[in-house]
């Protein structure tokens, strides 16, 4: 039973990432004001996104500690965007980073990436939401 919680505590936490994420972007897009920790956050995201899908990124998620480190938030981030797309964002948040692109197209990109992080969230929240493994472990041992 704990092991469920301890799951389900991880779709919770991409979901929170996500909406923490979506909100300073959101600012970013009504305001154009960089707020709170939008440079590091988005920086992340970044940094996961690059690294999801290699060998080198299990070694290194277990020498720092990504945006995404779980399992179940990998595979949740698999469900939502492929691998290629996982490039497109991760250079469209690059251009976001970057202070001398096009405001307007920095919004565009602040914008896909709002939907992006919507589908993680709504798919994260899913998951949480889920009956738990420990409900269908139990079904079998009696």
């Amino acid at each position: 039973m704990p092991a469920d919680y301890e799951t389900r505590s991880r779709y919770l936490a991409l979901a929170l990432v996500a909406r923490h994420v979506m909100d300073l972007l959101l600012v970013f897009v009504q305001r154009g004001e960089r707020v709170g920790d939008f440079v590091p956050s988005v920086r992340a995201i970044v940094e996961s996104l690059q690294s999801m899908g290699s060998a080198e990124s299990l070694l290194q998620s277990l020498q720092t500690r990504l945006t995404f480190p779980s399992y179940e938030q990998m595979t949740t981030l698999d469900e939502v965007i492929s691998p290629n797309d996982r490039k497109l964002l991760a250079d469209k948040l690059i251009l976001l980073l970057m202070e001398d692109s096009g405001v307007e197209s920095q919004k565009k990109n602040a914008l896909e990436t709002i939907r992006f992080l919507y589908d993680v969230e709504s798919r994260a929240l899913h998951h949480f939401n889920e009956p738990g493994s420990s409900q269908f472990a139990t079904a079998f041992a009696t």
